[in-house]
Order: C-alpha cells, then sequence, then structure tokens
C-alpha cells in the first residue's frame, strides 16, 4: 500500500473521530436542542406569509397594458379577482417571478382597443411564477378566464405556454425573505452551537486532553469544523424543503450551503477559542450577528438611500455575499462572474477565520 494512502487514511480518521464526537455530544446537549428549535421557529415563522396569501380569497393579476387602453380601470375588479396595472412589462414580470402564490401576469395586445370593437376572441398572454403548482396555475387561468368573459361579453383565451417566469436573482419578496431565513438558521447554528461545543471543552478540560493526543491542531479545527457544518447543513436543508417549489438551481444551492456553513463555523470556532464563559460569548455572538444581518438587509435598499462609502462596501462583505448566493438558487439565470465573486468573498473570509482559530488554538496549548 502506498505510503501516502496510509498517511492521508490516518489523518482522516483523526479528523471524523473529533467531528463525530462533538456531533454526538451536542445533539446530547439541551442548550443545543434549544438552539435547534430556535432556529425551527424562526424558520416556520417565515413560512406565515406564503401560507396567508394562499388563503386569501381574492386573487390578483399583475396587468401590463401595451395598448395604453382604460381596460384595467374599468374591467379591473371582479367578485373573486383584483388586476393590478404595471407600468411596463419587465415590471409585470418582476413582480409575478416572486410570487408564491394566487397571482399571475397578464399582457394584453397592442391592438386592444381594435379587437373590442370588433367580435372575434381576445387573446392574452398569461405569465406565472415558476412557485406555482399546475393545479394553482390552472385554476387562476380559468377564473381570470371565466371572469373576463363574462365581464366582456366575448371569448376570451388566455396562453400560457413559454410564459413560466423565475425570480431574479437580486430580486426581492419572497425569494429575498426565504435567502434571510436560511442565512439566519446557517449563522445561528454556527455562532451559537459550534462556541458551546469548544467552551464545553475547556469547562471539563478535555480540550488538554485533545492538544495532548496525536490529533494536530489542524486536525483539531477542521474536524469541530465537519461537525458545526453537519448542523449547518441540516438547517438549511430544513428551509429549502419548507420552500422546495421555489428552489430553481440546485448546485447553487449546495455551493452557497456549504460556503455559509463554512464562513459561519469559522466565526463560531474563533468565538469559542477567544470566550471561556457561555454568558459572555452569547452578548459578543448576538452583536456579530446583528452585524452580519444588517448590512444583508441593506443590501436590497435603493442606492439613493445609502452612503456611498458604504455601499461600495457591501459587495465585500461575507453576509451579504452568502445572502445573493442563497438568491442564486432560487432563479435560472446565473451570472458565472457574480458567482464566483461572492462565493470567492465568502471562502477567502472563511480561509482566514480558520487560520485564526488553528493560531489560537496553538496559542491555547502553551
Amino acid at each position: 500500500m502506498n505510503p501516502n494512502e496510509n498517511k492521508i487514511g490516518g489523518w482522516l480518521r483523526v479528523v471524523l473521530a473529533i467531528a463525530g464526537k462533538d456531533t454526538t455530544d451536542a445533539i446530547k446537549n439541551r442548550i443545543t436542542i434549544s438552539i435547534i428549535l430556535g432556529v425551527m421557529m424562526i424558520v416556520l415563522t417565515g413560512r406565515v406569509l406564503p401560507l396567508v396569501m394562499k388563503l386569501r380569497p381574492e386573487k390578483r393579476a399583475y396587468v401590463y397594458d401595451a395598448s395604453g387602453s382604460t381596460f384595467v380601470e374599468e374591467h379591473g375588479r371582479g367578485e373573486s379577482y383584483r388586476m393590478i396595472e404595471m407600468p411596463s412589462m419587465e415590471v409585470m414580470q418582476r413582480e409575478v417571478g416572486v410570487t408564491t402564490a394566487g397571482t399571475i401576469g397578464l399582457a394584453l395586445p397592442t391592438d386592444l382597443e381594435t379587437i373590442l370593437e370588433g367580435d372575434e376572441p381576445l387573446e392574452i398572454e398569461a405569465y406565472y411564477a415558476h412557485a406555482l403548482s399546475r393545479s394553482e396555475k390552472d385554476e387562476l387561468i380559468a377564473l381570470f378566464t371565466s371572469g373576463l368573459n363574462e365581464a366582456l361579453n366575448r371569448e376570451v383565451i388566455i396562453h400560457t405556454e413559454g410564459n413560466e417566469l423565475f425570480p431574479a436573482p437580486d430580486a426581492g419578496g419572497t425569494p429575498f425573505m426565504i435567502s434571510i431565513s436560511l442565512a439566519i438558521s446557517i449563522m445561528t447554528i454556527g455562532m451559537a452551537l459550534v462556541p458551546l461545543l469548544m467552551i464545553e471543552e475547556k469547562e471539563r478540560h478535555t480540550i488538554d486532553a485533545l492538544m495532548v493526543s496525536p490529533a494536530s491542531y489542524g486536525q483539531i479545527v477542521i474536524g469541530k469544523a465537519l461537525a458545526g457544518m453537519f448542523y449547518c447543513v441540516v438547517a438549511a436543508l430544513v428551509v429549502y424543503v419548507l420552500n422546495i417549489s421555489l428552489l430553481a438551481t440546485v448546485w447553487v444551492a449546495v455551493i452557497a450551503v456549504l460556503a455559509g456553513s463554512l464562513f459561519t463555523v469559522g466565526v463560531g470556532l474563533l468565538l469559542g477559542v477567544l470566550f471561556d464563559q457561555q454568558a459572555t460569548m452569547n452578548m459578543v455572538m448576538g452583536l456579530v450577528l446583528m452585524l452580519l444581518m444588517v448590512p444583508m438587509l441593506l443590501s436590497i435598499v435603493p442606492a439613493a438611500n445609502i452612503p456611498t462609502s458604504f455601499q461600495a462596501a457591501l459587495p465585500y462583505l461575507p453576509s451579504v455575499a452568502m445572502g445573493r448566493l442563497f438568491s442564486m438558487s432560487f432563479s435560472n439565470v446565473i451570472n458565472a462572474p457574480v458567482l464566483l465573486f461572492n462565493l470567492s468573498v465568502l471562502l477567502g473570509f472563511a480561509i482566514v477565520l480558520l487560520m485564526l482559530v488553528t493560531w489560537r488554538v496553538k496559542r491555547m496549548d502553551r
């Protein structure tokens, strides 16, 4: 057998042993269970708005009227539907793309008034969100077809073929809110659970035994990082499963989850090696979490409302990069340079954090 294979195998066994021990210890800890339950409550709260939208009795259509007529003003309300006029086709498609229930887009023909003066059927192009199920789409099309048939007293034909819409990578709405839920879930697990593992090791003095074991400093850090990443990935998986209808690009979701988990675990490990008391660490963790979340929320605020210097710095912040990677997973249009830039920002911060943790662990052994 190749001696290098023996070395690699032995190195991996040590890392996996540390990761397995920490993963098992975490699930036995009551504080860990409370952290996981808290994260799940945040995730489930994020599902309230989409459910309310589905229960809303009034269905909506965002309408672009290329003819410039008063059609929406005259026929925009029915017993169970409402039409909202949009200023352009692009705005209409953007609004429809981020919806999750009860909404479609309608594009009226440019010669609408001429058609209405004659006897031929009125043909309308309808647009629908990728997140809508086939039954939801068919129900909406049937509702607006029958409603317009009755309002106009003529045959109305609504076409949907080839008109499926995906959210833009920088869109707000439901995809952005889910991206926030993903980021909060991963960062809370990474920054609350991972430091706890390190602090408990120091309190029980098992970290001393680990230091004199055959494990290197790098193996200790990587093993603990893998344990933390396991729980981060599980949390992200739950969020994606609850919103599976919106997911458009799976491979981007995988990259976003792994890179985001590695970064937050790096932050968590650094907190764990810097603090010896859980209460102090929790206060600092809350502050760090807030500092990471605020830029992510500001990233969708109109540029005119943000100072130029801060606006220029936003793309280089790890939490903003994480949020943008998550948002990309809900779109079918992936800009490779933008994806690589955000991934580089996130991995760059993660590598620096893990290097700092390794250096600190070496210092602890003195």
